[in-house]
């Protein structure tokens, strides 16, 4: 019981200066080993680790996906973060099959994000025929997507037009990428630093640091020495219990068999008549045990003037 106490306490401890750690400068995390690092000015959900702007704020689906939040109930899955160049690469859901359905719900002047890369106008229909939505290779996808200068080169008797939108990526829907402008950690990032929200700014403002070391320790990780150290003490704590528990037993037992001893005595000399001394009456009288006789089986015969005391 006493080790498992100790190992929990060290436990414990150890997660509290991690944790005191993580306060000051925030771990880079994933939803998944090898999935997009999410660090700052994004923050998963109930991390609050990143830019105070909600649209920063990434989640992990079921599957572990990395999910980005957009206005108006978009969801889109994270598949790359650049952080020299501040974009971040989405694309459909796992299971997703028709992104453009979501592009008339898009509206990112609510978000930190802007659209990067070409932009061009296009027009949404909605299809019946399957040949058609495979030859612009949107596949089963019932809307297709198709610019002005283009829609001549289809077949749209069985489509309807669905709606005109501007100024949307060329290929939205296999996949966009967003770019963000504020915070602007370029300069950090091209320092090789990283970059943090300052301890206090209103409005928020950004800083660079410096990037933790690697750690170049050799052998058993900390935690795992605490742990060894732990047990050892442990082990020894519980080994000076089990001795003192011995010694007070065999002290006991070694004071009752001399108590019986002492009882048998009297009672082998009752017609003698024998009194009890304390053992500093012993002392005075034998003239501090300075003068033995002998010893027997109920212990050593010490001699002062006529008496001889047995001990």
């Amino acid at each position: 019981m006493m080790f498992l106490l100790l190992v929990a306490f060290m436990l414990m401890v150890d997660e509290g200066g991690v944790a005191a750690l993580d306060s000051e400068i925030c771990k880079v995390t994933n939803c998944k080993r090898y999935g997009p690092p999410v660090r700052f000015p994004f923050w998963l959900k109930d991390q609050r680790c990143g830019y105070p702007d909600p649209g920063f704020q990434l989640s992990c689906s079921q599957n572990k996906q990395t999910i980005l939040h957009l206005p108006r109930s978009v969801k889109m899955a994270v598949q790359y973060i650049d952080y020299e160049k501040q974009t971040i690469d989405v694309s459909g859901l796992d299971g997703e099959t028709c992104l453009y359905q979501q592009l008339p719900s898009l509206n990112l002047s609510a978000s930190p994000f802007k659209f990067f890369g070409e932009l061009q106008n296009i027009t949404l229909f909605n299809c019946s025929e399957k040949s058609d939505k495979d030859s612009y290779g949107v596949g089963a996808c019932p809307i297709i997507a198709l610019p002005p200068d283009t829609r001549n080169n289809f077949n749209l008797i069985n489509c309807t037009k669905f709606v005109d939108i501007s100024a949307v990526p060329r290929g939205f829907g296999f996949g966009i990428s967003l770019q963000w402008s504020k915070p602007m950690c370029i300069e950090c990032e091209a320092q090789g630093r990283s970059c943090r929200l300052k301890n206090v700014s209103t409005p928020p403002q950004t800083e660079c640091y410096d990037n933790p070391k690697p750690s170049t320790q050799t052998g058993l990780p900390t935690k795992v020495k605490l742990i060894i150290t732990g047990a050892i003490l442990a082990s020894f704590l519980i080994l000076l219990t089990v001795i003192g528990l011995y010694y007070v037993y065999h002290q006991e037992k070694k004071n009752k068999e001399s108590q019986g001893k002492i009882e048998k005595f009297l009672e082998d000399y009752k017609a003698f008549k024998p009194s009890r001394y304390s053992f500093a009456d012993i002392k005075r009288i034998t003239n501090e045990f300075k003068d033995k006789l002998g010893q027997g089986g109920y212990g050593t015969v010490f001699k002062e003037g006529f008496l001889m005391m047995f001990w």
